[in-house]
């Protein structure tokens, strides 16, 4: 088709997730750390789905009590429960868009499944999660992070040269040497030769 067929947007991406992740070490921990740190922790730990085998990360911060450097130990499963709202949130964003998609493209959906692009690609488990909630294969892009500017640089590449088509048909329609009814002009010029 060549275009966006549906689209839905939302206003929940990696700051809010560092965000949850600073809330959730300092409720439970007393602990305050810096949005570089959460940063940190959702790449380290950040995951999609429940691990069997966690990892675990040492977290160093201010003691909310005393004021004081703390370091506390956290875990894969943690920082799950601290995510899982907001990607359920994503995860139904996106079953609200293929309902939304017209029928003729469920069929290469189902073929061909999708692809996640971006920062949030990079949390473990993002495609067996939407796999399980969607129902189609879900496939990480080979190269997440910059794999967005490079599908933008195409398309503008691709509007940039059908503008150069249009345009130059627009300049060409426009055009005062341009008649769009031969024989009114074929008339005028009848005329001016009687003249």
């Amino acid at each position: 088709m060549g275009s966006t067929v549906t689209s839905r947007s939302i206003k929940l991406a990696g700051d809010n997730m560092d965000f949850a992740i600073s809330e959730y070490i300092k409720d439970k921990y007393q602990l305050i750390i810096g949005e570089r740190t959460a940063e940190e922790i959702k790449m380290n730990l950040g995951s999609a789905i429940e691990v069997e085998n966690e990892s675990d990360m040492i977290v160093k911060g201010r003691d909310m009590t005393t004021g004081l450097p703390k370091t506390v130990t956290i875990y894969t499963n943690e920082i799950y429960h601290c995510l899982k709202e907001m990607l359920d949130t994503i995860g139904e964003e996106a079953r609200l868009v293929l309902e939304a998609t017209p029928p003729e493209l469920a069929g290469d959906i189902i073929e061909r499944g999708v692809m996640v692009t971006g920062g949030g690609a990079l949390i473990q488990g993002i495609d067996r999660m939407l796999s399980e909630k969607l129902q189609i294969p879900v496939m990480i892009a080979e190269n997440p992070l910059q794999s967005v500017a490079i599908g933008t640089g195409i398309l503008l590449n691709r509007i940039k040269a059908d503008r150069g088509i249009f345009s130059g048909l627009r300049r060409l329609f426009s055009s005062k040497k341009v008649v769009m009814n031969p024989t009114a002009n074929m008339i005028d010029d009848e005329r001016k030769e009687e003249a």
